[in-house]
């Protein structure tokens, strides 16, 4: 399988409401092999109805984020910026 074609969907359950439908409830991830985007969507609704896409990523671009979050992490210039919570320094 390609890395390509490996997506990890996150999303929630959807409810009819009088705006229409609306995301409910925890979130949920799915790993999907999809041969690309739009057959990802197609079979997500085929297989999961009422299940709305909050974000998708697929495995090639997640191993480079985390290669971007490491790069950064170990204060190399020109990475991405990190950001701490003050409260963790205790």
């Amino acid at each position: 399988m390609r890395k390509e074609n490996v997506f990890l969907v996150t999303g929630r359950l959807s409810e009819g409401t009088a705006s229409g439908r609306e995301p409910r409830g925890e979130l949920i991830q799915r790993i999907v092999c999809a041969a690309n985007e739009p057959a990802l969507h197609e079979f997500l609704d085929r297989s999961f109805p009422g299940f709305l896409v909050i974000g998708m990523v697929n495995l090639a671009a997640l191993e480079e984020t985390a290669r971007q979050i490491k790069v950064a992490l170990a204060g190399s210039a020109g990475a991405l910026q990190v950001f701490v919570d003050p409260s963790m320094s205790h």
